[in-house]
């Protein structure tokens, strides 16, 4: 605010006074002072008065709208308004936080200043009810049909509630609903017309299986390995609900050996199944036919008789398999074993052959003779006869030779000799077996034969014949005559040749006791030689040794 300007008379006057400012709300008082040139002055007073007469102004809240949240009603906190004053501060009044009813409410709202100016605004709160009442429908239903493909149901109640008022339920009726799942809907309407629904089901099922009678069971006859043809018998089937289809084996068929099963399904509309079963068994009573092998006949190879593989024999069953037993591979005793063949058939019907086996013995026993061996022996030698006999067959009954086995041989002269072993075995198979064997003499020489002559010199070659035991048996009457001389060391053979007269023929001369023979070495080089001779009655040959240096 701009104060007034004050006058005053005077020369040289200077007035002051207040300046424009805000001056607040009442009466101020202000000074004015007037001073002359002199420096004398004077004062006056004023007042200036600031006054308030315009209302605030007020702004209310926006209109609110709220859900109802029950007995008709809402809680509702209302809105806060605004205002402003020009001179200072305003105080507001307005609704209260509270329940307010269904519908539209005015809400007034008034602001005071501080000089008592008053202004107003109005608002309004509106309760409604858009939200449906909350529905629960019952649980469904499941109802087993009890004939023409439907049952009678009632169906379950539903609930509802609203916060804001009662509520109308509307839904199905009890009847006759179909096999199948039926929807069912419940609605339920409050006082302000808000609808809700849910649905639930009645389900008409056919759980109940049909029932079904199998035909009897049949017992037929193999009529070949595969077993029988036999035409099945039919089933027979009702349900409760409607048709029923019956599945099973049709028409005649081949059934193998034993019992086979049939199984018989009745099924219904709504695929419930029942079985039943029924046999067909398939007999074989009829024993199978069987062929032995030909009788056997086999060397005895032991005294146990002889190891035998039996033929097999051969079976034939209508019906199946067969199975054929019989005597096993072993070792069969001298003489006619009989054997039985068995055949078994699939089901156990037995049918038997037999054969024979017969094990002989038609093989002469063998004979070992170990000594006499075809050799020479010294006349006089004790020489003990040693033979056996074996036969693979019935075993030995006799084995006899020309002196007991374990006795001494013939050794008393000089010659070729027989020993014969007969063995005899017991089903009279005889065998024999001989042997024959030299006896000769012992040479007992009476010179030196390791000293050496000079080639061309004469050797007389003194000696004895004699027995085993050494005894002198020369005689005139036995005849010694050389055949030839050997070199050992390149085997060369020449004839003897006689010094002298005293050997014609090169025959030793008997001079009692003893022979001698002149050998001349004429010819013959350094080197060791045989002298081979013979003896009169003496199958062998001879030897006696020089040296020639």
């Amino acid at each position: 605010m701009v104060p007034g300007t004050a006058t005053a008379t005077g020369d040289g006057v200077t007035i002051s006074g207040p300046s424009p400012a805000v001056y607040p709300l009442g009466t101020s008082t202000v000074t004015y002072a007037a001073t002359d040139s002199s420096g004398d002055s004077v004062s006056c007073q004023t007042t200036i008065t600031v006054v308030d007469t315009t209302p605030p102004v007020i702004t209310c809240p926006a209109p609110i709208t709220a859900e109802a949240t029950g007995n008709e009603s809402a809680f509702v906190v209302p809105g806060s308004a605004t205002a402003f004053d020009i001179a200072g501060p305003v105080t507001i009044t307005g609704p209260a936080a509270g329940s307010y009813p269904l519908g539209t409410t005015t809400v007034t709202y008034s602001a005071t200043d501080q000089s008592g100016n008053r202004s107003s605004c109005s608002s309004s709160i509106a309760v409604v009810d858009t939200t449906p009442p909350s529905i629960t429908c019952p649980a469904p239903i499941t109802a087993e049909a009890t004939g023409n493909e439907s049952a009678f149901v009632v169906p379950g109640s539903a609930t509802a509630f609203d916060i804001a008022g009662p509520v109308t339920i509307t839904g199905p009726a009890a009847g006759s609903y179909p096999l199948g799942t039926t929807t069912v809907t419940y609605s339920a309407t409050d006082q302000s017309g808000n609808r809700s629904s849910c649905s639930s089901s009645i389900a008409v099922v056919d759980t109940t299986p049909p029932s079904i009678t199998c035909p009897a069971p049949i017992t037929a006859e193999a009529t070949s390995f595969a077993g029988a043809v036999v035409a099945p018998g039919a089933a027979s089937a009702s349900d409760i609900a409607g048709p029923v289809t019956v599945a099973g084996p049709s028409g005649a068929a081949t059934y193998p050996l034993g019992t086979t099963t049939l199984t018989y399904t009745a099924t219904d509309q709504s695929g419930n199944q029942s079985s039943c079963t029924a046999t067909i068994t398939v007999v074989d009573t009829t024993p199978p036919s069987i062929s032995c092998p030909a009788a056997v006949t086999v060397e005895a190879t032991s005294v146990a008789g002889a190891f035998v593989t039996p033929g097999a024999a051969t079976a034939s069953d209508i019906a199946g398999p067969v199975t054929i037993t019989g005597p096993a591979a072993g070792t069969y005793p001298l003489g006619t074993t009989s054997t039985t063949y068995t055949a078994t058939d699939f089901v156990g019907n037995t049918n038997s052959c037999h054969s024979s086996i017969t094990v002989h013995d038609t093989t002469a026993p063998s004979i070992t003779i170990t000594t006499p061996a075809h050799t020479v022996y010294a006349i006089g030698q004790m020489v003990n006869a040693s033979y056996s006999c074996s036969d693979a067959g019935s075993g030995v009954a006799s084995c006899t030779g020309t002196v007991a086995s374990g006795t001494s041989i013939d050794t008393s002269s000089a010659g070729t000799k027989s020993f014969t072993v007969t063995a005899v075995d017991n089903v009279g198979n005889t065998s024999h077996q001989t042997v024959t064997y030299e006896v000769g003499y012992n040479i007992c020489t009476l010179y030196d034969s390791t000293r050496a002559v000079q080639s061309g010199a004469t050797i007389p070659i003194k000696l004895e014949i004699c027995d085993a035991a050494g005894n002198d048996l020369s005689s005139a009457g036995i005849m010694l005559t050389a055949i030839g001389v050997t070199q050992l060391s390149t085997s060369i053979s020449g004839p003897v040749m006689a010094s002298g007269n005293a050997n014609p023929d090169n025959n030793f001369r008997f001079a009692g006791p003893g022979y001698i023979y002149n050998l001349s070495t004429q010819g013959l080089s350094t080197g060791t030689y045989a002298l081979a001779f013979t003896i009169s009655g003496d199958p062998t040959i001879h030897t006696v040794y020089f040296q020639v240096k």
